[in-house]
Formats: structure tokens, C-alpha cells, sequence
């Protein structure tokens, strides 16, 4: 399976999906116009991933700077896809990595910890570059 980097853009987020590796990336400021459109290659390929994942244990990190509300079902499927994995006993790790004075953002990610079955860890840092 290819690995899918794009970088990021006015208005779409780096996506760093590394199959082989399991550790896949999203990162930076989300509001494309048509986010299923944006998105859908790393949906697409990240539910091909979970019928046979490459890895021995698969690492998901958001680090948002920002995203729109039509960015938030996408960060549904992308969990509820990783659950899917956690559900065939595969080891799935999810990080939210936020700026340490962005309580919003911190506050979303304990959202969707609730959210979810997945353990989200919450990773307050200094910037997100």
C-alpha cells in the first residue's frame, strides 16, 4: 500500500499517512471548502489498512491549529475506522497534541475521548510549527 503525504495548505492540513509504518499524521489548519473531497484518499486508504493493517501497533496524531465544523466528521471516521482496528485487538495509540494556551482545542480533544472507545492521550506543547 503507498504512503500518502500532502503538504498543507491555506486551507487543508498536512496529511502524513505511513502505511508500512502504521503511524499516520494530521497536521496543521483544517478547512477545505469540501472536506470529504480532501480527505478521502486517507479515508479510503486507512479502511483498506484496517482489513489487513502492515504494522504491529498503529499511531494516530492530530495537531490542529485549527479545523472547521465540516472537519469534524471527518475526525469521526478516522476514529471510528481506528476502533474498528482496536476491535481485531491491534494495538492503536491516538495523540492530541495542542498548544498548551489553546484550551480550546484541548477541550475538543477530551471530547472526542469521550466520544470513542480509544484512549486519546492529550499532549500540551509549546507550538505546533
Amino acid at each position: 500500500m503507498k504512503n500518502i503525504f500532502l503538504e498543507e495548505t491555506d486551507d487543508g492540513p498536512q496529511l502524513n499517512f505511513n502505511f508500512n509504518d502504521g503511524v499516520f499524521e494530521v497536521k496543521g489548519t483544517s478547512m477545505p471548502e469540501h472536506p470529504d473531497e480532501y480527505y478521502r484518499e486517507v479515508l479510503t486508504h486507512l479502511q483498506i489498512y484496517v482489513d489487513d493493517p502492515t504494522a504491529s501497533k498503529t499511531t494516530m496524531v492530530f495537531k490542529f491549529l485549527y479545523f472547521n465544523t465540516g472537519t469534524n466528521p471527518i475526525i469521526m471516521r478516522l476514529l471510528e475506522t481506528l476502533e474498528k482496528l482496536m476491535d481485531k485487538s491491534h494495538k492503536v495509540e491516538v495523540q492530541w497534541v495542542y498548544e498548551h494556551d489553546d484550551m480550546d482545542m484541548k477541550e475538543v480533544g477530551e471530547y472526542f475521548n469521550a466520544l470513542t472507545q480509544l484512549d486519546i492521550k492529550l499532549f500540551p506543547i509549546e507550538s505546533i510549527d
